[in-house]
């Protein structure tokens, strides 16, 4: 399991984040992006997710839902 999650966030740095972020190790990822605060809503039928515009990986993350998006 360790080593299936440790794959799965490098292919996600890999296809979703850009800039230094693609190189970053997984514990500045994880202090970063994976425990970013935000909120998951559904608007007119789609889900939105909205994270606090003070935290320092807004843009990164708002970046990587639009490749996420793209993939999909």
């Amino acid at each position: 399991m360790v080593c299936l999650s440790g794959d799965l966030v490098r292919w996600f740095q890999l296809l979703c984040l850009s800039g230094s972020g693609k190189n970053a190790r997984p514990k500045a990822m994880r202090r970063g992006l994976f425990h970013a605060p935000g909120r998951l809503i559904r608007r007119s039928r789609r889900l939105v997710v909205r994270v606090i515009n003070g935290w320092p990986a807004t843009k990164v993350l708002n970046d990587s839902y639009g490749r996420m998006a793209l993939i999909t």
